[in-house]
């Protein structure tokens, strides 16, 4: 089957089954069916991708040099310019050409999470707030990816001092997937800048199913709830 892309979801529609994956933060590069050949090329962007939010060593100059031999034009190709920008460290043109494919396909959550992932490794989750007010403009929320959106701009605000808006938006995110990881730790950043920080530790002791058998975030958990509360300890979190 040819690759076909919807021009609102951009590289979020190539292979929705990889999207899934990738945004409910199990491994793109683990994904079990063949893929077409732009879908090929998507997984090895997004493989990328989850090296880095997972804090794997070398992770960018590894997906660079993946995607470096790709010259045909495609719905992949701006982001792949992006991190090669970014891998050259011209991070103003990275975040360009972002923002580029964003304006291009304004709902494409995929490419809205890679470009959060970047705003993030480089100290600054609030410079994606024009981009999630124009994806709240396109996308419905019957949206299969609706989910993932309402957790990356959960945690978008609670980054911001804004945990009172951003909880229900981390909640509600939940209530619609409940394997969507990214929505539980966007729901444990509000809970934490809330000052909950018992609570931020028994609602991951509560999840543990959802993610017990993902060590990257696992990992990630451990080092968020380094601040929690004395009191209650990783034992009765399932993190031990």
């Amino acid at each position: 089957m040819p690759d076909t892309h919807s021009p609102i979801d951009g590289v979020s529609s190539l292979c929705p089954a990889l999207s899934h994956r990738f945004l409910s933060l199990q491994e793109a590069g683990c994904h079990p069916q063949p893929l077409a050949r732009e879908s090929v090329r998507l997984q090895a962007l997004l493989s990328g991708f989850d090296d880095i939010a997972f804090c794997r060593p070398q992770a960018l100059p590894q997906l660079a040099k993946r995607i470096r031999g790709q010259h045909a034009q495609s719905v992949v190709s701006t982001l792949e310019s992006a991190c090669l920008h970014w891998e050259a460290k011209e991070h103003r043109l990275a975040r360009a050409q972002f923002g580029n494919h964003l304006r291009r396909h304004p709902a494409d959550v995929v490419a809205l999470f890679c470009t959060h992932i970047f705003d993030c490794c480089l100290g600054q989750p609030h410079a994606l707030r024009e981009d999630l007010a124009r994806c709240a403009r396109h996308i419905e929320a019957s949206h299969s990816l609706y989910p993932y959106y309402l957790s990356i701009h959960a945690y978008v605000l609670a980054d911001a001092d804004q945990a009172e808006q951003a909880l229900p938006l981390a909640l509600a995110a939940l209530r619609q997937r409940q394997d969507n990881l990214y929505g539980i730790y966007a729901a444990m950043r509000a809970l934490q800048a809330l000052g909950c920080r018992q609570e931020s530790a028994l609602f991951l002791a509560q999840s543990r199913r959802l993610w017990a058998e993902r060590p990257q975030f696992h990992a990630r958990m451990l080092r968020m709830l380094t601040g929690a509360d004395a009191s209650f300890d990783r034992a009765n979190t399932g993190l031990a």
